[in-house]
């Protein structure tokens, strides 16, 4: 049967659904739409996604689940983190707000990391 979620976005809806003690049975995109608060009248949440209907084996229930297939799953964080190569200071301070500084008490010892 045609789908019109590619195999990324069936491979991200898999992966919200542990394969082990769930099986899925059907799966559709979908708006949600609720009625709520005024009964009488639908309105648009502004969710989009995957619609799951899966088994729970271990439980024996049906339940249903929205997958967020928009969002991509994260693949790395470019960052620097520096070497510390010296013992801190024996009280440093840490920043807690605009103008707010606090003492953080630091026991004095051997500090030093492993050269990298």
């Amino acid at each position: 049967m045609p789908s019109i979620l590619n195999d990324d976005d069936k491979q991200n809806v898999k992966r919200q659904v542990p394969k082990a003690s769930n099986k899925i049975h059907a799966v559709a995109v979908a708006k949600l739409y609720v009625a709520y608060p005024n009964h009488n009248r639908w309105q648009y949440t502004g969710l989009q996604g995957a619609i799951v209907l899966a088994n729970d084996l271990v439980g024996n229930t049906f339940w249903i689940k929205m997958v967020d297939v928009s969002v991509r799953p994260f693949s790395s964080c470019p960052c620097r983190v520096p070497r510390l190569t010296t013992s801190p200071a024996l009280e440093p301070r840490r920043r807690l707000g605009p103008g707010n500084l606090r003492h953080l008490p630091v026991q004095p010892g051997p500090y030093l990391l492993p050269h990298l």
